[in-house]
């Protein structure tokens, strides 16, 4: 989509993202820390992001899609391992091998055909057992299987057996201590082949279960749901918009649609043109807020599809016009925290964010 002339940026700090990238390799130790940079990077752009990570000493990648690891392949070139969540399915063997693409295997069929495509040559893949989501995955008596039975994937190097952390966010939740019982016991069974266990949060969280592989998300990108565990990260994007109209409007005015708000006072009203459709979401209206310069300023009305407004009452005339930027996520106002006004996650905020921003990159 063109976007010359949009009137919303979205930059995103290349700089920031090999900082935080540099945190998480820290906080890893001994194990090797790897990137996860599905779904676009998560919404930033993964050919910058990739890149920057590349130049920050990153040489493992992870995708969800086989369409996401050979964009990433093209990017990249030939050297990092990229790693695909959802693995391979049946006629898809020759273009994994094609683009030197490796699957994260979850069930036997999985196994199976992988194992039978590397009967000429030996092929490398990942062990995925299932200690607590439900999600993908072997059982874990399938996995006990498995382990108890190798000549099911004889043919392949296994470079990890891996599972993921179901609750981590949540530090005491008991899921937590149950699944690492559950993966001592997963390692126990595979003696010898390197585990993959942490992200994000169990880097910080859950230290000891750092093993050989981290696997590094939402936080290369800034989020931080659990600040008081968490290091100081640094904010990966901006995003601004500029002031298309302002009005005034008189006390026992409605705002926006469905009148959910009605103006206490005579008041100052500045309009954006961003809204959900751009992934500023619906559930923000009447709750969130925007910056102008270091003023803080009311989101009021329901959100629209292509337009938020903002009560500007309280700043002075002389000092906003039309084309003023107002910053709706930024160094003010995290991800985080517009993320919780919305009821969701950094996540979702993220992977969201519209396609007719204009998109900067500074840094890297």
């Amino acid at each position: 989509m063109n976007t010359d002339h949009a009137l919303t940026t979205l930059t995103v700090d290349l700089d920031a993202i090999k900082y935080n990238y540099n945190v998480l390799t820290e906080y890893s130790g001994e194990a090797e820390c790897a990137a996860v940079v599905k779904a676009n990077a998560y919404g930033l752009g993964i050919a910058p992001v990739s890149k920057a990570l590349q130049q920050s000493g990153c040489r493992t990648f992870f995708v969800a899609t086989l369409d996401e690891a050979i964009e990433l392949r093209s990017v990249l070139g030939n050297t990092p391992r990229i790693y695909v969540f959802f693995g391979v399915q049946k006629g898809e063997e020759e273009v994994f091998i094609q683009h030197n693409i490796l699957p994260v295997l979850n069930d036997f069929y999985q196994i199976e055909l992988w194992n039978n495509q590397a009967k000429s040559t030996q092929l490398h893949a990942i062990i995925h057992i299932d200690s607590a989501m439900n999600r993908l995955g072997l059982t874990m008596e399938d996995g006990h299987h498995l382990s108890q039975h190798p000549q099911l994937y004889s043919n392949l190097k296994i470079d990890y057996v891996m599972s993921h952390l179901a609750c981590i966010s949540q530090v005491d939740h008991p899921t937590n201590g149950q699944q690492l019982e559950r993966f001592t016991q997963i390692g126990r069974w595979f003696e010898g082949i390197p585990l993959s266990f942490n992200n994000s949060g169990g880097i910080f969280n859950l230290p000891i279960a750092a093993k050989n592989l981290t696997r590094a998300g939402i936080s290369i990108y800034g989020s931080n749901s659990v600040p008081e565990t968490y290091p100081d990260l640094r904010n990966v994007i901006t995003l601004e918009s500029q002031i298309i109209q302002i009005r005034h409007a008189k006390k026992g005015d409605s705002v926006g649609y469905g009148a959910t708000y009605t103006l206490p006072e005579d008041s100052m009203l500045a309009t954006l043109p961003a809204g959900y459709a751009d992934g500023y979401l619906r559930s923000l209206g009447n709750k969130s807020y925007a910056y102008i310069g270091d003023i803080k300023v009311p989101i009021i009305g329901r959100i629209s599809m292509d337009s938020i407004i903002l009560d500007i009452s309280n700043i002075n005339k002389d000092v906003v016009t039309v084309g003023t930027k107002a910053e709706l996520i930024g160094k003010h106002i995290s991800v985080d925290e517009v993320a919780h006004m919305a009821g969701t996650i950094g996540y979702e905020i993220l992977t969201t964010l519209g396609q007719r921003y204009k998109r900067c990159y500074i840094g890297g």
